[in-house]
């Protein structure tokens, strides 16, 4: 879930979420692993998770229950009908 404390994730942010969800790790995201490492952290406060997957689980639940794309700026969700 997101915390409204904290700002939406930026664009590398979410970046680095989809390598994650990828199952990649930190110098394969990153040419500097503390950069990639930098980005994961801000990304676990952000979405008040402690480990990656569960970072990468909120970007699945906000796909599966597709949470407005303004609460979380990775998700776009098209609604074919």
């Amino acid at each position: 879930m997101l915390i409204s404390a904290f700002p939406a994730p930026t664009p590398r942010e979410c970046e680095v979420l989809l390598w994650l969800f990828r199952g990649k790790t930190d110098p394969v995201i990153a040419r500097i692993p503390a950069t990639a490492s930098t980005h994961v952290r801000n990304l676990l406060l952000k979405l008040a998770v402690e480990l990656r997957h569960a970072a990468t689980m909120e970007v699945v639940r906000a796909i599966i229950c597709r949470r407005p794309s303004a609460t979380f700026p990775l998700v776009s969700v098209n609604r074919r009908g």
